[in-house]
């Protein structure tokens, strides 16, 4: 510290980090005031920055890919709910199911060679999803379809948020 400096306590810095754990280590920094009444704060250990450490940081930073930085957004919105191992013993630790999931898009992206439009990607994913849900939940997409666009003659379907609770129960 610069000579004539003052010492003013310390100040607590949070800083989460992401390990096979959940780990929060409680920095204490030392806060000095110097004569010239600038005010010194000591460093945070190096890759420790904006209060994640550098495991957790890892998975906040921007690419620089605008439709990368949205999907890292959105994973880190999700988060809670994608980190329930511990609380939902009934979900798979494995990605055998996702896995399957998603081997239908990749699939149709090598036949057709993806979308040309963010609407479009929207439109084939969330088709995509209503596919598999319809799957999982055995009920036929088609009559699905046929219901939401009111095909006369269609039978009727109960909203996929009934047949997935019912199939909870």
């Amino acid at each position: 510290m610069p000579a004539g400096s003052l010492f003013r306590g310390y100040e607590d810095v949070l800083v989460q980090d992401l390990r096979t754990s959940v780990a929060v280590v409680r920095y204490r920094r030392e806060r000095w005031e110097a004569a010239t009444g600038e005010r010194i704060t000591a460093a945070l250990p190096p890759g420790v920055a904006g209060g994640f450490g550098p495991e957790l940081r890892r998975f906040t930073s921007k690419t620089g890919y605008v439709m990368l930085d949205r999907q890292l957004a959105r994973l880190h919105r999700l988060k809670p709910d994608l980190l329930r191992a511990p609380d939902r013993p009934e979900i798979p630790l494995h990605t055998n199911g996702s896995e399957n999931d998603i081997r239908t898009v990749v699939t149709k992206r090598k036949i057709s060679g993806g979308t040309v439009s963010e609407a479009g990607k929207t439109a084939r994913d969330t088709m995509l999803g209503l596919l598999k849900t319809c799957s999982k939940l055995g009920v036929s997409y088609f009559r699905f379809l046929g219901d939401r666009f009111a095909v006369p003659g269609a039978v009727p379907v109960p909203p996929l948020p009934n047949l997935v609770r019912l199939a909870k129960a």
